[in-house]
Order: structure tokens, then sequence, then C-alpha cells
């Protein structure tokens, strides 16, 4: 069976923009595994948001539900001086918002029980 010029460009397109999509995607939207460099970066402004990706697959796995304050500090570092957010115990700065207009902030906040666990974490915005 042949494909007619038609069909056969709309297969040609849809499978280009399927590509296209799966690049966009791994580029800046995948989680990402943690590693110190890119959990450590200082530009707040990267356009592949590494830092948001990071917690995303945190949040996604829930690998850190259970664990200690100490065992969050162990991994993602001491958590910086802030007054947002004062509600939650723990708080770390992921950088600006993702989206077409950026103008707030999304953080990572932990809530713990008493004896410094986690019971509750997400991603926020300001």
């Amino acid at each position: 069976m042949r494909l007619n010029r038609t069909t056969w460009t709309l297969l040609v397109g849809l499978g280009f923009s399927l590509a296209a999509w799966n690049i966009h995607w791994s580029l800046y939207q995948m989680p990402l595994t943690f590693t110190e460099a890119r959990w450590n970066r200082t530009d707040w402004h990267d356009p592949r948001h590494r830092r948001h990706r990071i917690a995303d697959r945190y949040v996604e796995t829930g690998e850190l539900a259970g664990r200690t304050r100490e065992d969050v500090e162990n991994i993602l570092g001491l958590p910086p001086e802030t007054t947002y957010f004062s509600d939650w115990d723990i708080v770390y700065q992921l950088g600006s918002e993702r989206g077409l207009i950026s103008i707030d902030s999304e953080w990572l906040v932990f809530k713990t029980d008493e004896a410094n666990t986690v019971i509750d974490y997400r991603i926020v915005r300001d």
C-alpha cells in the first residue's frame, strides 16, 4: 500500500513534532538525579531549571519522606536563612518560577514532626 503525499507529509510532520517534544522534555522538564554540581549552581536564572528538576524528582519519588532533618541537610546542604514560608521547617530556594513569565520564585519546603522526621514536602511559589 502506497501512502499519498498528504498522508506522508502528515506522518513526517508528526514524527518531527514528537522528536522535538522529546528533546525539549529531556533538556528542560525531565526530573534529574541529585548531584552537588547541579544543586549548588549559583545561576538562579538557569534556563534549564536544574535545581527545580532535582526537587521534582524528590517530590515525585517521595525519597525524602521519613528522613530526618539531619539527613535532608546532609543531602541538600544547610538551608539558607529566609523569612519566607515560616510555617515550614526547612526551606530551600530553587530559583525563578518556571514558565513564560517568571515573576515569582519556587521553593522546596519541608514539614517535620517533633522527632525532626520529614512528614511532608513539596514545591511552592511565593
